[in-house]
């Protein structure tokens, strides 16, 4: 998408948005691999998290950071964490995501 719009490129963003639905589906089978009985609470938290973060990034690229759909991933991923409970912010990764989301929330 950056680079279709970096270059003014139709066809090069018509293959971004045409990526985009695939995508979803792909993170729908993460999703429920994910969260399997043998699955701890953390691995779940943190493929969640990554997924919104994807998204968040893939509608940033597309709409800018007024869009619609980067509001609501990014809300979506500060409500994954903070709906986790303390155990989730152990992680140095899901910390730091946290602390950068705030700050782009703001």
């Amino acid at each position: 998408m950056f680079m279709g719009k970096l270059r003014s490129d139709d066809k090069l963003q018509g293959l971004a948005l045409a990526a985009y639905p695939p995508a979803l589906s792909r993170f729908r089978s993460e999703l429920a691999l994910g969260f399997g009985p043998k699955t701890n609470q953390t691995n779940k938290t943190v493929r969640a998290i990554a997924i919104a973060l994807t998204l968040l990034f893939y509608e940033w690229l597309a709409n800018g950071s007024k869009g619609e759909g980067y509001r609501f991933h990014l809300n979506g991923a500060l409500d994954l964490i903070k709906n986790s409970g303390p155990e989730a912010l152990e992680s140095p990764i899901t910390k730091a995501a946290y602390t950068d989301l705030r700050c782009g929330a703001s």
